[in-house]
């Protein structure tokens, strides 16, 4: 239950605040990175709703919550390629669903298995120590997503903001000299 569980919550937030970020059309003008980010994380939204409302209609074995986890892997590769090599528009929302439905149902899906298959007395340990596995998920991929923004946002030469992380890229050096002795 755990591993899955990490992946998608990894993988998931990785795309949130590391791709989707950095992403925009086109990705230089800041208006349209937040239009992206915006309604990108509202899309997001909606397939999770969904998929925590029926998902557990669906996911009867623990194969379906691996599953949900390499694809969810998957769609983080997808979405890297497209923040690095903009071949997209607004029809990546519906990728965008699909990361939401995935994040959602496997949640769904893997706190019902266990409530399920783990017996009574173990049920509450087993709940507990699988949140575990989320939470670092979102952890591990709050920090990588810092990086990835950083790495993109330098890749792509957005100028308009300077990251936390750099990531090696020095392009942002002129603009912080010139407005501190502005």
């Amino acid at each position: 239950y755990t591993v899955p569980l990490f992946w998608v919550y990894a993988s998931e937030y990785l795309i949130q605040s590391g791709f989707w970020a950095a992403m925009g059309f086109p990705v230089t003008d800041p208006v349209s990175r937040r239009h992206w980010y915006k309604w990108s994380n509202f899309t997001y939204q909606i397939g999770v709703f969904v998929s925590r409302s029926f998902f557990s209609l669906i996911c009867r074995s623990r194969k379906i919550l691996w599953l949900g986890g390499f694809l969810q892997v998957f769609f983080a590769v997808f979405f890297l390629a497209a923040a690095l090599e903009p071949f997209g528009d607004w029809w990546l929302l519906v990728p965008a669903l699909c990361v939401g439905l995935l994040g959602g149902g496997v949640y769904v899906g893997a706190f019902s298995l266990i409530a399920q298959e783990q017996p009574a007395a173990y049920v509450e340990l087993a709940l507990s120590s699988a949140s575990v596995a989320d939470t670092f998920g979102m952890i591990v991929a709050s920090v990588l997503g810092v990086i990835v923004q950083g790495c993109i946002f330098g890749e792509m030469k957005v100028m308009d903001v300077t990251p936390d992380f750099t990531c090696g890229f020095d392009i942002w050096e002129q603009m912080n000299r010139s407005s501190f002795y502005s």
